[in-house]
């Protein structure tokens, strides 16, 4: 590791939430948000670095204002696993989100929902045909 490096990894950066909140990181991991990393490239770690847009409680939680995109990524993954396989309704009641939608709107998407679904199925039997028909040619004419 090269001394740089080193020195990246022992140095703190102080980051103040907007009610006032100061915490304190290595900077090595500050600089995994592309804001704080462009904040101190341009005036160093002397002072704390403000982020206006985010309280004291959340600071730590702010992936994507920070840009982050490690805990980005981990936080989408999560999310992604957290509603495979569920209805719509278990979804809105697990994310405590409020159904907007008229039934006649949540109807029509449910439509095109099903319609792409079966185009996608029929795309799907064609392809596998093609595919099988493919392997067939061309394991007779390699004979």
């Amino acid at each position: 590791m090269g001394s740089e490096q080193q020195e990246t990894q022992k140095r703190m950066v102080k980051i103040r939430s907007y009610d006032g909140v100061v915490v304190e990181v290595p900077e090595a991991v500050a600089i995994q948000s592309v804001v704080i990393k462009h904040v101190v490239e341009d005036v160093g770690v002397e002072d704390p670095i403000p982020t206006p847009n985010v309280v004291g409680d959340v600071l730590s939680k702010a992936a994507d204002y920070l840009e982050i995109q490690g805990l980005l990524d981990l936080c989408l993954d999560k999310v992604a696993s957290a509603i495979t396989q569920k209805t719509a309704e278990v979804i809105r009641r697990d994310f405590n989100i409020q159904n907007d939608f008229t039934p006649e709107e949540e109807e029509a998407i449910l439509l095109v929902f099903s319609t792409i679904m079966e185009t996608l199925k029929t795309l799907r039997c064609s392809c596998i045909g093609v595919l099988s028909s493919w392997e067939l040619l061309s394991s007779s004419t390699c004979q």
